[in-house]
């Protein structure tokens, strides 16, 4: 094969493949080791290569309908029906190459030179990108207007695997187009790109997969359904005697143990489960639901309703919110707290203790009575400035008047 022929090649290699792809072909193992074989068809092309790499100038004085004529070969026309169809698209392209081929061919992507890419392919391509930039036909675009300008969606919001995809694609990590689905999803490791939403359809065996978005804990709240899906739950934990426990009313479930354990436990049904409210009479202590006597006696019981006891350390509470205890600052609640405004957990209680009343209602023992029941235990009620409680009090006997 002539040097011209195979420099050319290269230049327009898609249209040399669809020509050379009759029966006379030389085979790609006979061009690659330079041999003049050439069928019928690859004699045509060499001649219309020849003659517009030789000639540009006669090649586009030439109406494109005309090329075939001047360079395919003698007696006016083109010795072969192929040839003579492509002919014109041929010569468009030898006057482009004609100009390209002393110049020395472009560089192409070098995917190990690329800082921006995290993993190279086989071929060079880049696989997966980092520095937040956009996978992009095995390179990596550091806009996500690279990917809009080729009519694709940027995809990641991580510092690696954000990547350009199609409408309805789906963003996979262990894909040859890496994708790391956005970090809202979850711990997904699928999920469906569309231009309107992207939505998790495979997540990770640690998480549940609920309403397009993998969590790896949920509720398990009323009617034993945990929250947000359909499916049934139980907060049941095996029991030191060999059966079941039943004591604990809601909890979290997890797949898996988190790195830190706290108070999940191996629950009944293969999942791991942390109690949140125990059943009455049962009171939470060290994230168990334990008879009452086992608290101990330097903690209080709290108590609000028939459910929900737990065993913490002393603590008030003023106006809803926790003052000293375990958890200052968090929210709150008094028995009876229509009435009781303030009151005191003290430690070995399991009633706590009001110390300001409200809604015009006395104190009296810990507890907010009526004015009408302290006048009926001999009492005098006694009331500040504001809308708030008083006192119920003892009547002062009047001050001693010997001159009367």
């Amino acid at each position: 094969m002539s040097a011209v022929f195979r420099a050319g090649c290269p230049v327009i290699c898609g249209l040399c493949r669809a020509a050379s792809a009759g029966p006379a072909t030389a085979s790609p193992g006979d061009d690659a080791a330079g041999s003049d074989d050439l069928g019928p068809i690859d004699v045509a092309l060499e001649a219309v290569l020849t003659g517009c790499i030789s000639e540009p100038a006669a090649c586009a004085a030439r109406k494109e309908s005309e090329c075939g004529i001047a360079f395919g070969g003698t007696g006016g026309s083109a010795p072969n029906a192929t040839v003579r169809s492509m002919c014109p698209r041929l010569c468009k392209s030898c006057l482009h190459a004609s100009h390209r081929l002393p110049s020395k061919p472009a560089t192409q992507y070098s995917c190990s030179a690329d800082a921006s890419c995290k993993i190279c392919g086989l071929s060079g391509e880049c696989q997966r990108c980092r520095n937040s930039a956009y996978l992009l036909a095995g390179t990596c675009a550091a806009s996500p207007r690279s990917c809009l300008a080729k009519g694709l969606l940027p995809v990641g919001d991580t510092a690696y695997g954000r990547a350009c995809m199609p409408s309805g694609g789906f963003c996979e990590l262990s894909a040859q187009h890496s994708c790391r689905s956005p970090k809202a999803l979850g711990d997904c490791t699928k999920s469906k790109v569309t231009s309107s939403a992207i939505a998790c359809v495979e997540c990770a065996p640690s998480s549940w997969l609920v309403a397009g978005v993998c969590k790896r804990e949920l509720f398990c709240g009323s009617g034993n359904v945990y929250a947000g899906t359909s499916n049934k739950c139980t907060c049941n934990v095996p029991a030191d005697d060999g059966g079941v426990s039943s004591r604990c009313k809601r909890c979290n479930a997890r797949q898996q143990l988190p790195k830190i354990p706290g108070h999940f436990v191996a629950g009944a049904k293969g999942t791991f489960v942390e109690c949140t409210l125990c059943k009455a009479p049962y009171v939470m202590h060290n994230g168990r639901c334990v008879e009452p006597s086992v608290c101990p006696p330097s903690m209080t019981q709290h108590r609000v309703g028939s459910m929900g006891g737990r065993c913490e350390q002393p603590f008030t509470c003023a106006g809803r919110v926790r003052q000293g205890g375990e958890r200052p600052g968090k929210a709150c609640r008094c028995q009876h707290d229509s009435l009781c405004r303030a009151c005191e957990w003290a430690a070995g209680s399991a009633e706590q203790k009001c110390t300001e009343c409200k809604r015009r209602t006395l104190l009296r023992n810990g507890s907010c009575i009526s004015t009408i029941e302290c006048l009926g235990l001999g009492l005098l009620p006694v009331f500040g400035k504001g809308p708030r409680g008083g006192i119920c009090g003892k009547a002062s006997p009047p001050p001693f008047n010997p001159g009367r």
